[in-house]
């Protein structure tokens, strides 16, 4: 046990990125990409179904938020990916019960898995999220972050246009719109590579904006 690098089995588990994909084609479409990726770790995730499973549950009965437990940590949000995104039972639960934890980072590890490979959006979790860390601007800017990935059924880019009117936004704060409008870009894949060109068109606006 003590052998064992956590920080490289991590790592194994970490899947090529879309931009590396991308780059390996003549053309591209991002969403059959981001599809198509998500396929891939779904296989990967039913095969190590067991496995994931019982290694999650070991990690975090372990004290994984111990100083000294960075590459458990790594690893437990790499699991936690897989176990989410095919809607294991006992994977959904942990991710849930860690975004509670006291510790910011722990309790980061299942709101990303959950707004990224849920396949319901965690907006409770969220929120809760945000009344506890509310008083942390840099937790807030990662808040905003998780918050610009979402695609939530029947609002769409409108949830987004809501962050940019939000208490804790400022437009004044590179970082807050960073955060948002970054992370949008580069995450919100369904939503900024819509084939009307609605995402398109308001990162386009929102530049227009900023840059006046």
């Amino acid at each position: 046990q003590k052998l064992i690098n956590f920080s490289l089995l991590a790592l194994l588990l970490d899947m090529p990125s879309r931009s590396v994909f991308e780059n390996s084609l003549n053309t591209s479409n991002p969403i059959e990409i981001f599809n198509k990726r998500k396929e891939l770790m779904k296989i990967i995730g039913f095969t190590l179904e067991d496995i994931f499973e019982i290694k999650a549950l070991e990690l975090f009965y372990d004290k994984v938020d111990a100083d000294n437990k960075n590459g458990e940590r790594a690893l437990l949000a790499k699991i936690l990916n897989y176990l989410v995104l095919i809607n294991n039972h006992a994977g959904v639960d942990l991710a849930k019960k860690i975004t509670l934890s006291k510790n910011m980072t722990i309790s980061m590890i299942g709101l990303k898995s959950l707004c990224f490979y849920g396949s319901e959006q965690p907006l409770d979790l969220l929120n809760k999220f945000y009344s506890k860390w509310k008083n942390h601007s840099l937790v807030i800017e990662k808040w905003f972050e998780l918050m610009s990935i979402l695609n939530i059924e029947g609002q769409g880019l409108n949830f987004i246009k809501d962050l940019l009117s939000h208490e804790s936004f400022d437009y004044k704060n590179p970082n807050k719109i960073r955060s948002v409008l970054g992370s949008f870009q580069k995450e919100n894949v369904l939503l900024f590579h819509a084939n009307d060109s609605s995402g398109y068109n308001f990162i386009s606006e929102q530049v227009s904006l900023i840059d006046e």
